[in-house]
């Protein structure tokens, strides 16, 4: 049984039967991660209308990234009814270096228009001196200036707590692996270990592309292999507001945006399958 409907179930114990409400399933929705604009193809903007928003780089650190090209991108992003997010590489070691960052993130999604932020902290973030409490720094100030703007914490799990966690919008994990066994596994332990409400997950996962030269591992796997769950089956059990595919893009040589390979299909398709799975209700 979804974890998502035993919670609501839980919820029921104090309702008289007759204020019971029916259970409708949590929506999930996409989110798709761009890098470089040199990784892109002419006609990249044709292969995001399956996604609910597209994430660009527009920060690194304390100065801005390729901020031009992603004015224009977010134009044609816009024009096709699809939201724009932004995201950023970050270090927030101390107090004055998380103060530059925020006010460079604040300024770059006020020129892109983004309707969300993603920060994304690791190493060296979790090397400073007090990361959770940079982290609740960060969202705090970046909430009081852009309070409409959506911020995911897209960082190391080990140095998040419940206070940081409360301050942003979303928790976004980044549940990689090339075995989905890995994966199944992350998934598990993160909606388990209760730092967060299952109302404020989001998950970052691999776009499916191939694992090198090896023909039977991939950075993600939407289809259950065998009796271990896939993208499609784990989405549909643990329910995440929202899911984004880091990242589009021609990585060695392979554009999952564009085409699938020996096994995913290419990104939208996997969105298609995704929503599909989710829509055949609870069971």
């Amino acid at each position: 049984m979804p974890s998502w409907f035993i919670s609501f179930l839980r919820r029921l114990t104090s309702l008289r039967a007759e204020d019971v409400p029916l259970p409708d399933p949590p929506i999930t929705r996409f989110i798709l991660t761009i890098w470089k604009r040199s990784q892109l193809s002419d006609d990249w903007a044709n292969d995001i209308s399956a996604f609910d928003a597209v994430s660009l780089k527009i920060v690194d650190r304390n100065r801005p990234h390729e901020i031009d090209l992603a004015m224009g991108m977010a134009g044609q992003i816009a024009s096709r009814g699809v939201r724009v997010h932004g995201w950023g590489w970050h270090h927030c070691t101390d107090k004055e270096e998380t103060l530059e960052e925020v006010e460079e993130a604040v300024r770059r999604c006020e020129e892109v228009g983004a309707t969300g932020y993603h920060w994304n902290a690791e190493r060296i973030w979790s090397e400073g001196s007090d990361p959770a409490q940079m982290g609740l720094l960060f969202a705090r100030t970046f909430k009081s200036r852009l309070p409409d703007v959506t911020l995911y914490a897209n960082c190391f799990r080990s140095m998040v707590n419940s206070d940081m966690i409360s301050a942003m919008d979303f928790y976004e994990p980044m549940l990689y692996g090339t075995r989905v066994s890995t994966i199944a596994g992350k998934f598990d332990r993160e909606f388990s270990r209760g730092i967060s409400v299952p109302e404020k997950m989001a998950v970052m996962v691999g776009t499916g592309r191939m694992d090198g030269d090896r023909d039977d591992r991939a950075w993600g796997y939407v289809d259950d292999r065998g009796d271990v769950p896939g993208l499609s089956s784990l989405i549909k059990e643990y329910r995440p507001r929202w899911v984004n595919f880091f990242r589009g893009g021609q990585i060695n040589d392979e554009d999952m945006m564009s085409r699938g390979n020996s096994i995913n299909p290419a990104l939208s398709e996997q969105v298609r399958t995704i929503r599909d799975v989710l829509s055949r209700g609870v069971a």
